[in-house]
């Protein structure tokens, strides 16, 4: 789920994710971290029906879904598991006026920190629009999963472009994160995503 980029409401994301069967939902806005309180606050106080075992709202008098007095049949409280995650625009190793994106997930809380202090760097300074260079990513990296950031991301532009600058790239990230490196692959069916995979 991305708050700011996103038409969907966080409420209905969580909704869903419940209803599915899902165990675990995360959150990863672009170069901010505006929706994770709300995201966090709304995970660790789902409501849900005793009767149809749907969500409710927290200012629901009635179950919209089997119309269950909610006064009179108080709602259980279930905490549904959550992640936190930052999804950067990055500028280019190998070309300064190029961009990619590469997204975070915090491993903990020092890796929640981790991400706003990127979040920081990225929305500060006398820059056009926000981004971060490999440096700021290295000066915090701190308990965080780094994702490659698929088809927008700089190791498919090498990729797909067969620049052999691609095994350097990749070297330099699992340099920094280590086993904390996700490396996506994904079929699309997309022409371009067949060379990658």
């Amino acid at each position: 789920y991305n708050f700011l980029n996103s038409i969907a409401k966080m409420d209905y994301g969580i909704e869903f994710a419940y209803q599915q069967g899902m165990t675990h939902i995360g959150i990863a806005d672009y170069n901010n971290m505006f929706g994770c309180y709300d995201f966090e606050s709304k995970c660790n106080n789902l409501l849900i029906c005793p009767v149809c075992k749907k969500v409710v709202g927290e200012k629901d008098k009635k179950c919209k879904h089997c119309n269950t007095d909610l006064k009179e049949h108080h709602p259980d409280k279930h905490p549904m598991k959550h992640t936190l995650g930052l999804t950067l625009t990055i500028q280019s190793e190998y070309d300064a006026d190029k961009f990619f994106n590469l997204q975070f997930i915090a491993k903990s809380k020092k890796g929640y920190f981790s991400l706003v202090n990127l979040s920081t760097i990225a929305n500060t300074g006398n820059k056009t629009f926000p981004y971060v260079t490999m440096s700021d990513i290295e000066a915090n990296k701190e308990d965080i999963l780094c994702l490659t950031g698929g088809l927008i991301g700089e190791l498919f532009d090498l990729v797909i472009h067969q620049q052999e600058e691609w095994k350097v790239y990749l070297g330099k990230l699992e340099f920094l994160f280590g086993k904390n490196l996700w490396v996506e692959f994904t079929n699309h069916k997309i022409k371009e995503k067949k060379i990658f995979n």
